[in-house]
């Protein structure tokens, strides 16, 4: 999810301009990914990390009783 949002925020926090075949992101169009705040994509990310240690620490055997 980062890895697609990155660009999609950066681009859409530069000043618009239009190039030779006028295309341009703006609030009505534009990929949905850009209107994601930043406080959900860091909460899906250390969400992410949370899953990925405690699967790593289960399957380690860690905690077990």
């Amino acid at each position: 999810m980062l890895a697609r949002w990155i660009p999609i925020y950066r681009n859409t926090r530069a000043p618009a301009h239009t190039g030779a075949t006028g295309t341009t992101l703006d609030t009505e169009g534009g990929p949905p990914e850009r209107s994601f705040p930043v406080a959900i994509v860091a909460g899906h990310g250390v969400l992410a990390v949370a899953t990925v240690i405690l699967v790593l620490l289960t399957m380690l055997g860690i905690g077990a009783s």
